[in-house]
């Protein structure tokens, strides 16, 4: 259509239509096609809604969107495939990350107990390749990287590094640029770090887990109906979307600041994200409730999306998430894979905290946010957040560190450490009343408790237990006479913990 421009109006009614057309082009849209295991950049091709399919170079940056819903799927040779929304606004999201998972995965580092492995990739972001011959430091130990970017350090782990890890700071440097540098939280194993030049903060962030002040949103309130028509077969998503708040995807968004979004499939988010909620060195068990748990409350969120871009943060707002993996707690994701929680028929918003013990003890120093502790110590809970009293025995006499709500972090370490041992307890009802002897007991084993006790011997007998059982040797007494007068002769009365 042709327009006649006969006067000074229509001439600003020329300039006012251009101005309406240049502010609906989107802005430049930074896209990066990136390998999941290693944070190589990948050859991609896309396809967009029109069918139209796009090559897509690891050197090209901008899509070259207009504003819009787009549906998008991302393939590359040797790798799997990724189908997503890209949401196109002018206010929205200026970067996206996708993340690739190779069809082979590669198998993990083997590390001798007690000791400590850590490997990593370093790239260049504006050159889009790895980054060779530079220095990494850790630990007081030095190393190089080599063609692939790739380093690797080792070392032992000092004593108490199992239970909670020792913090220690990564540098990478490079010549003509400033230091990178990279908390790290050290337990025995092998872990893996993907780290960016010219992209990645300078200064490292705070360990969330050990300073608690930021911390998961409030509970929104959820119209769960009483119960579901049918008992529906749940299907885990395919992938998640995950805000942050820089370009260069190393700055932690929480909801509503989040102007990049990351796109990768829903077990590569839950392999970034356990180990930086849970504890790699901690035991199995502990990781795979874990790992329930954080995918879970992942995968309600694509069903319940913070945004039209993003459906979760990427800080303790929501989950820590970022590309350092752990061999332990990889293997935990591998093993519960596909596995979530579900209430009334949907997804279960699986909330967690350190420590849930409704007690808040003055003297630890911990930030306590349970707005209701009226539980008490030995209980966990939240009622004023709809969270009911559930008793839970190994929280007795550890200050509450958190929100309160749902699963207990430090109780998934207790409880599975006592799966894999057991207290044998031994009370001696007439010499010794109040006194309770306890011996660690490993499952398989078959032990005997012996006291010298009054009237006629029980004998010998096997007793099988499953693991995680309390019991206590009182059939010697079942009988009043039994016990009536006290005796040189030992009465002994054997038990076996069952595998």
């Amino acid at each position: 259509m042709r327009i006649h421009c006969r006067g000074a109006w229509q001439r600003r009614l020329v300039v006012l239509f251009l101005g309406v057309s240049v502010a609906a082009r989107a802005a430049p849209v930074l896209v990066e096609v990136r390998d999941s295991a290693t944070g190589a950049f990948v050859d991609a091709v896309f396809v967009l809604g029109d069918g139209h399919a796009r090559d897509w170079p690891k050197t090209r940056t901008d899509l070259g969107l207009a504003p819009g819903q787009w549906q998008a799927k991302v393939s590359a040779p040797g790798y799997r495939s990724i189908d997503t929304t890209l949401a196109i606004a002018a206010d929205g999201p200026t970067a996206f990350q996708l993340w690739l998972d190779p069809l082979v995965a590669a198998k993990p580092d083997p590390v001798a107990p007690g000791r400590i492995h850590v490997s990593g990739h370093v790239h260049d972001r504006e050159q889009r390749a790895p980054v060779p011959d530079i220095i990494v430091r850790l630990a007081h130990l030095t190393a190089r990287t080599d063609a692939q970017g790739r380093f690797d350090l080792e070392f032992s782990a000092r004593d108490g590094d199992a239970d909670a890890g020792r913090a220690d700071t990564l540098i990478v440097e490079a010549p003509g640029r400033a230091p990178l540098l990279r908390t790290l939280r050290l337990t025995p194993g092998s872990h893996h770090l993907i780290l960016d030049l010219g992209g990645d903060r300078a200064e490292p962030p705070p360990d969330h887990r050990f300073d608690q002040r930021e911390l998961q949103w409030l509970q929104d309130d959820i119209a769960w109906p009483e119960r579901a028509p049918t008992a529906p077969i749940l299907q885990p998503p395919t992938n998640l979307r995950v805000g942050f708040a820089d370009a260069g995807f190393t700055t932690p968004c929480c909801v509503g600041g989040c102007s990049a979004v990351a796109v990768m499939s829903l077990e590569t988010y839950v392999q970034r994200g356990l180990n930086d909620e849970w504890i790699a060195s901690w035991n199995g068990h502990s990781l795979r409730a874990g790992a329930v748990a954080y995918r879970s409350y992942g995968a309600w969120h694509v069903a319940n999306p913070r945004s039209a871009s993003y459906d979760i943060c990427s800080s303790a707002c929501c989950q820590v998430n970022d590309p350092d993996t752990s061999a332990s707690t990889n293997a935990a994701v591998a093993a519960t894979a596909g596995i979530m929680l579900e209430r009334i028929g949907d997804i279960f918003r699986a909330e967690y905290s350190a420590e849930n013990n409704a007690w808040d003890d003055p003297a630890d120093g911990l930030s306590c946010s349970n707005a209701d502790l009226v539980c008490g110590d030995g209980y966990v809970g939240s009622p004023a957040a709809n969270w009911p009293c559930l008793a839970d025995s190994v929280a007795s006499g550890h200050g509450c560190f958190g929100h309160g709500r749902g699963m207990s972090q430090w109780g998934t370490q207790r409880w599975a450490l006592n799966q894999g041992q057991r207290l044998a307890v031994d009370r001696q009802p007439l010499l010794q009343r109040q006194r309770r002897r306890q011996r660690p007991a490993q499952r398989g084993t078959v032990f005997a408790i012996a006291h010298r006790h009054g009237g006629r011997s029980a004998g010998k007998r096997t007793r099988r237990h499953d693991p995680g059982d309390q019991f206590r040797d009182q059939q010697p007494c079942r009988k009043q006479p039994c016990c009536s007068v006290p005796r040189r002769q030992p009465v002994s009365q054997r038990y076996r913990i069952r595998q």
